[in-house]
């Protein structure tokens, strides 16, 4: 029963990533909307949730069958889209390929909160994902300043540091 609910929305998503022609911002965008429309917004989807939190324990298989069918396939397009980002100079590389469940995170929490808080804490699920589009692309984009990256580096930050430290026990402001 479970693999029949949850199999469907996945079924095209390797043949999408791959045939998408457009940037790897556009296609992670796409594919976090995807998950709020196909996961979050959908009460059904949301109630296998709710099974697989309740029942998991006591029947591990449901839990290998959303791992197999869902976890899976999704980080896999996940990194490949984190791996086609850094490959064209979109976002700069970070430690997230190693863990891209990352990015979708919010979304379950949205969705989390939605069966365990429903109607009497609403959450405006439109702000909500403008907030966590905005989380996520801005800890992935290359930030540059004159064709360099902006992000300070390490000696960067140790000399603000060091000169902050001397002009403040000099007693000197600026």
């Amino acid at each position: 029963m479970v693999r029949s609910l949850i199999h469907p929305a996945l079924d095209t998503l390797a043949p999408f990533v791959r045939a998408f022609s457009g940037s790897a911002e556009d296609l992670l965008r796409e594919l976090l909307s995807r998950h709020y429309a196909q996961v979050v917004r959908k009460k059904r989807a949301r109630a296998i949730l709710r099974l697989l939190i309740a029942e998991s324990g006591k029947f591990p298989q449901l839990s290998d069958i959303f791992h197999r069918e869902i976890i899976e396939p999704g980080v896999t397009a996940l990194r490949l889209v984190l791996e086609k980002g850094e490959a064209s100079g979109e976002f700069r590389k970070t430690k997230t390929r190693a863990f891209p469940q990352i990015m979708i995170a919010p979304g379950v929490l949205a969705a989390l909160w939605m069966l365990i808080l429903g109607e009497r804490y609403r959450l405006d699920l439109k702000a909500y994902m403008s907030a966590h589009m905005d989380f996520v692309f801005n800890a992935l984009r290359k930030n540059t300043v004159g064709g360099r990256l902006a992000v300070p580096s390490s000696e960067g930050r140790e000399a603000r540091r060091d000169a902050r430290a001397t002009s403040g026990s000099r007693g000197e402001h600026s």
